[in-house]
């Protein structure tokens, strides 16, 4: 598994597996560097997002954790660890960044209570970490994501168009409210001119003593 990574004042970054290595060249004019060992515990699901300007990679180790590191450090800022039971699929790991935010998705199947659950961590933010989907599931069959995908997704649309609703009886609201509005602003500005126009007659017959 080798990635390329383009980056300014230098051709290409390659980030690359050599059995349980995770290593790091870089590709100038000169040539090719000398490869620089990131990591020498790898067992598997690398996956890696530029964030910042720094090259982020999570992955999982020999010994059950899930890592997250960056090219320009030697130790792990994030980890996660895992008993065979819950292990994430190595095929099934996600970084990537949005806006401020470095995310990392895997996938888990809990073989002992027969679920799986997709995860969602933030590794500079782990109190906001969630679990987005966990259903039952056949192991022998593997979850059927297209099956949830769809379920979801109609869930979802159930969802905006009762927000359509809900919106469009707000509106029909607030158009009754301002047309009442104008109705009782109309009344006052008539009940003030009939006030007027009765202090002028009662002044015409009242008869000053």
């Amino acid at each position: 598994m080798t990635h390329l990574y383009p980056i300014p004042n230098t051709n290409a970054l390659y980030l690359y597996t050599n059995e349980h290595q995770i290593l790091l060249r870089a590709r100038t004019n000169e040539g090719m560097t000398r490869p620089i060992l990131l990591a020498s515990d790898y067992a598997g699901g690398l996956c890696d997002t530029l964030f910042q300007g720094i090259i982020y990679f999570a992955y999982l180790t020999k010994n059950n954790k899930l890592v997250v590191k960056n090219t320009q450090a030697h130790s792990s800022f994030y980890e996660v660890s895992f008993s065979d039971a819950t292990l994430p699929k190595k095929n099934k790991l996600q970084l990537c960044s949005l806006e401020e935010h470095l995310l990392l998705f895997y996938l888990i199947s809990d073989k002992e209570n027969n679920t799986v659950a997709l995860h969602l961590d933030f590794p500079f933010h782990p109190e906001k970490n969630d679990i987005f989907y966990s259903t039952p599931v056949s192991m022998a069959e593997d979850t059927n994501w297209k099956d949830a995908y769809e379920k979801q997704k109609t869930e979802l649309q159930q969802l905006k168009d009762s927000l359509s609703q809900s919106a469009q009886e707000v509106a029909r609201y607030q158009s009754l409210l301002a047309n009442s509005t104008q109705q009782y602003n109309d009344l006052m500005y008539a009940a003030e001119k009939y006030r007027e126009e009765a202090i002028k007659w009662r002044s015409k017959f009242i008869v000053r003593g």
